[in-house]
């Protein structure tokens, strides 16, 4: 099967260099106060400017000004390294199973990235299911997870993706997360999309709406390229 993830695959890597900009953003500047302050001047006849002092002889004079405190404390601002190295970063948590009761699926998920011709890659085997690394992690606020896997192989023959064209509105798909997190989904649609015609910036995006996407091969098999025309796709948002 064929999916190409244009221009997704350094997307979780481009995080970490927003996040460097805004610490570097974010070095501490504390204002300082001048030696400022009005200097009142004395009025005749009850005035209300008394900013002026009388002298050892009498005479009136300007008072000495004061400057006012520092606002923060010298040592109380937070700073924060814009070193890439000292940086933090959550590995999110991948996938491991991904289950349709309605279907009898249940099988486990393995990382996954790009290949050589720049497409996803997908596991040899048809009894695993691959999760896009790079993409979203189920546990991501926002964005879409893509799990795909093969109809079917010589060695396997057809795999339990190969039931996903009997798929409806309203199956419960679930993923389970490394740290047995279980991400439940309602599935919303299935079709067959001729690879060539495959959206791949929107099934591949890290934005919009939690979802999930689960895409495997379909249509007729074509003998001379060794492969078939279609792409099954199921999608389902959160449940």
């Amino acid at each position: 099967m064929s999916t190409t993830p244009r221009g997704v695959a350094p997307a979780r890597a481009a995080g970490a260099a927003s996040l460097v900009a805004l610490l570097a953003l974010g070095g501490s500047t504390a204002g300082a106060g001048g030696r400022g302050g009005e200097q009142g001047t004395e009025q005749g006849g009850g005035g209300t400017g008394t900013a002026a002092t009388a002298g050892p002889s009498g005479a009136s004079g300007p008072a000495d000004p004061v400057a006012p405190p520092p606002s923060v404390a010298p040592g109380d601002v937070p700073v924060a390294s814009a070193r890439l190295e000292d940086l933090v970063v959550a590995d999110p948590v991948p996938p491991t199973r991904v289950t349709v009761p309605g279907a009898g699926i249940d099988m486990p998920v393995d990382p996954m990235g790009v290949d050589a011709a720049g497409g996803m890659e997908v596991p040899s085997s048809a009894g695993t299911a691959g999760w896009y690394r790079y993409g979203t992690a189920p546990g991501d606020p926002a964005g879409t997870t893509v799990v795909v896997a093969h109809v079917d192989t010589v060695e396997d023959g057809l795999g339990p993706f190969a039931r996903l064209r009997d798929l409806r509105p309203g199956d419960t798909v679930t993923l389970t997360g490394a740290d047995g997190t279980e991400h439940r989904y309602a599935v919303t649609g299935t079709e067959a999309v001729d690879k060539t015609q495959l959206p791949v910036d929107e099934l591949f995006t890290r934005e919009g709406p939690r979802r999930l996407v689960l895409i495997t091969c379909g249509g007729p098999f074509d003998r001379t390229t060794g492969s078939y025309r279609d792409n099954v796709v199921v999608t389902a948002d959160r449940a």
